[in-house]
């Protein structure tokens, strides 16, 4: 056995879940103020909102990672940037409100 070698997520669990979660993360950030605390969120909101965003991206890296078609690995990568985008900007959001209060 390889060391290397850890849990494989079959590949159509693996889109279905990529799919998913990106699907609710994107719905979360440009469609509710559920992780937007100065406009009727919550932190718990933010937390739900950023924990989303996290696995919705982990989830379409590993999907360009093993993905063989090259139209899906693009299309998850594309998905992707974005998210990273937006998780770092609420990071800062985050800090500046916390050293702010």
């Amino acid at each position: 056995m390889n060391s290397r070698s850890g849990m494989r997520i079959p590949r159509p669990a693996l889109l279905s879940l990529s799919a998913a979660l990106t699907a609710a993360a994107y719905y979360l950030i440009l469609f509710t103020n559920l992780g937007n605390a100065y406009y009727g969120g919550s932190y718990r909101g933010q937390v739900l909102t950023d924990v989303l965003a996290v696995l919705a991206t982990f989830a379409c890296l590993e999907v360009v990672r093993s993905e063989k078609v090259l139209a899906v690995r693009a299309l998850a990568g594309a998905l992707a940037v974005p998210l990273i985008l937006v998780m770092l900007l609420l990071f800062w959001y985050g800090i500046q409100r916390y050293l702010a209060g």
